[in-house]
Formats: C-alpha cells, structure tokens, sequence
C-alpha cells in the first residue's frame, strides 16, 4: 500500500475512535451511526484491498453479531429492533478489531498508536478533573448533561469513565517506566489519569487502577531493575491523589454493602438465564425482560444488569457468552506478557460489576487495543518472536 493511503487509513482509525468517545454524552443516535458507518467503510475498504488476516479472535465478533441476525431469523428475540441494533455494535465491534490489524502493520506503527492512545488519556484526564470542579454538569462548560455534577469530560456516569482510565492507564505507565525522554511527562500523565479516578468516586475503578499501577511497575521494575522511576510515579500519583481530594471516594466505601443495589440485578439475571439458556431472550432486551423478574421494585428503570457478563448470558444465553469467554480467556497470556495489555483484563473484570461495553463509543477503544495484542499480520518471524514491550535500563 503507498505510504500516503496508509497514513490517510492510520488517521481515520485514529478519529473514530476519538469521535465515539468524544460525543459519548449525546443521547441522540447519529453519533453512534457515524461511528459505525466510518468502521464499516474502512473494513470493507480494507477487506476490499486484501488488507485483513483473519484468526480466531475476529471470528468470536464474527459469530457475536451474527449470532443477534440467528436471533431474529429464528424468532428467538422478544424485541427485533433491540436485537439488531445489538448486532450492529458486535458488527462495529469486529470492524474496529478488523481495522486495526488492517491498518496497523508493523511494531514502530503499533508503538505509535498505543502512544497516542496514552496521549488521549492523559488530555482527557486534565479536562475530565478540572470539568468536574467547574463546569457544574456541563460536558465541556457547554452543553447540558442532564446532570449537576460528577460529569467528567464526555462521561455522565464514574464507572464507565473509570473503566476507560483502566484501559488506557498501562500505555501511559509502560511510557512513564520506558526511559525515553518523554518519560517524564508520563509520568505526570499517568498519575494525573489515576487521580481522576479517585476523583470521579468510582469504587471498583479505584481498586483496578490501584492494582494496575503495583502490576505495571512490578513488571516494568523487574525488567529496568529502576526503582527510582517507579518510587518517582508513585510520589507523583500520590500527590495528585492528594489534590485531587479522596473524600467522596472515602464516603462511597463506607457503605454496608457496596454492591447491595446490584444483587436483585444480578439474581434476576441468573433466573432469566435458567428460563433461556441457550437461545438467550435476544441481543440488547434485557431492560425488556427484566421487570417480568423483578423481585423488588424501587420505582427506578433498569437500564442495565451492571454485569456485562450476566447481560450477555441473558441476552445471548451460553453460546453467546461461552464465546466471549474463550475471547478473553485465550487473550490473556498475550495481554499479560504485553504488560499494558493488563488494561484489557482490568476492563473485563469491571464489567463483573459493571458496564464498560455498552457504550460503542468506549467499547471499539478495547477491541482496537485487543488486535493490538500479539504478532501483528505485517511482523516477520524475527519480530513475533520479540513482541513485549522492552524496557530500557536507566
């Protein structure tokens, strides 16, 4: 591929991204479509130019968004037009995966991405903390939530800004520990990215990130043998935290229960599954057969089952979810030998309590880090055979 048509393809996998994320607080539809339509146009100009190779990993997405086309064939969906917009974000999904192997061809590429990826964070960090104490609600000091407070940058909910930090948050931490000369500023950024965190008052989210930054540095220690870099991002997250104020998050923890408000969720969905567990109810209707289970009734819409895993169980029933376990399952040696590949592993173990995939917007960003993973379809044989994140001595 010429180089310009390649830079012309890295910049529009670039953007996408950004634009999901970037208008994640509209409730409007349009956004979403033209996240979708952009992922599609670039897959199937990628596939047109025989730039994807395919592998199991996009095969499981492959079978995720046809399995909700299965659901509405066979009549197993109690909502067609949930179902199908499902299929489209798993369809969305697995052409963010597919263009990120497609465009993405080298390791120097790679790096690259994953930089800038770090980069996104560490800006969206600053604007999230100084958005949350000024803007009263506003995304942006601009635009009306629908909500007073605790809107950080384009999230108005803590959990799914949480779990995007967690994602993002080892790229900025293998930058901060590298020794490159932008390490420094990494370093910041890194801590600046885990005390918006402890800001944003997201419980779940501050245990990950917590973990995140020992996982990363023992790793990263254990390779550089440079405890003066690790013990320099620990003061700095510690100050920022500091700053940032743990109050709000202190007040959450000290709740009985923390997850007291999720348990009828969670009961409800294992009955749901009992009742589907093979055809599942249909991909996207779990708010739809929710209140037929509902043991308690606090006058509240049940949006979500705050599991992902339990949702998907619901909805897809076992094969469904079966496959998104073998995705993950047969994802994490690859992840954990990248080192900032722990993100994806942080995100997955969120979405036990939470969220983090609904949103498309948010969601392509790990499909695109999962492609990531592992010897890319332009390596040679020299370079799959080195492809963990090397860290310099200092």
């Amino acid at each position: 591929m010429p180089h310009y048509r390649r830079s012309i393809s890295l910049w529009v996998f670039a953007c996408l991204p950004a634009w999901g994320v970037a208008t994640l607080w509209m409730r409007e539809r349009w956004p979403r479509s033209v996240l979708e339509a952009g992922l599609f146009a670039l897959a199937g100009w990628l596939l047109l130019r025989g730039r994807v190779e395919w592998n199991w990993r996009l095969g499981v997405l492959v079978f995720a968004a046809g399995w909700g086309g299965v659901q509405i064939w066979l009549g197993w969906t109690v909502y067609r037009h949930a179902t199908l917009e499902a299929a489209l974000f798993w369809a969305a999904a697995a052409s963010a995966y597919l263009a990120a192997r497609g465009v993405v061809r080298d390791v120097r590429e790679a790096e690259r991405v994953r930089r800038g990826m770090a980069w996104f964070g560490v800006g969206l960090a600053a604007v999230a903390m100084i958005q949350l104490y000024t803007s009263q609600g506003r995304v942006y000091w601009y635009f009306d939530s629908g909500y007073r407070d605790n809107v950080l940058g384009p999230f108005v909910y803590r959990n799914n800004y949480a779990a995007f930090m967690e994602l993002l948050l080892p790229l900025a931490l293998v930058e901060a520990f590298g020794g490159r000369p932008r390490s420094a500023w990494f370093q910041a950024g890194s801590a600046l990215m885990f005390a918006s965190v402890i800001a944003s008052g997201s419980r779940a989210g501050s245990l990950l990130v917590a973990a995140e930054v020992a996982i990363v540095a023992a790793m990263c220690w254990r390779r550089s043998r440079s405890g003066v870099t690790v013990i320099r991002v620990v003061a700095l997250t510690a100050v920022l935290t500091a700053v940032a104020g743990t109050g709000f998050l202190w007040d959450r923890f000290q709740d009985r229960d923390a997850v007291a408000s999720r348990r009828p969720y969670l009961n409800a969905s294992l009955e749901m599954v009992g009742e589907r567990p093979w055809t599942g109810f249909g991909l996207g209707t779990w708010p739809q057969v929710y209140p037929a289970h509902a043991r308690v009734d606090d006058g509240v819409f049940a949006n979500r089952a705050h599991n992902d895993w339990a949702e998907w169980a619901v909805e897809g029933g076992v094969p469904f979810v079966a496959a998104l376990g073998l995705l993950v399952a047969g994802s994490l040696r690859r992840a954990w030998g990248s080192v900032w590949g722990v993100g994806l592993m942080s995100v997955c173990a969120h979405a036990l309590v939470d969220y983090p995939f609904a949103r498309l917007g948010q969601a392509v960003w790990w499909f695109a880090l999962l492609a990531l993973v592992g010897p890319l379809p332009g390596q040679n044989r020299s370079d799959r055979a080195d492809q963990d994140v090397q860290i310099e001595p200092q």
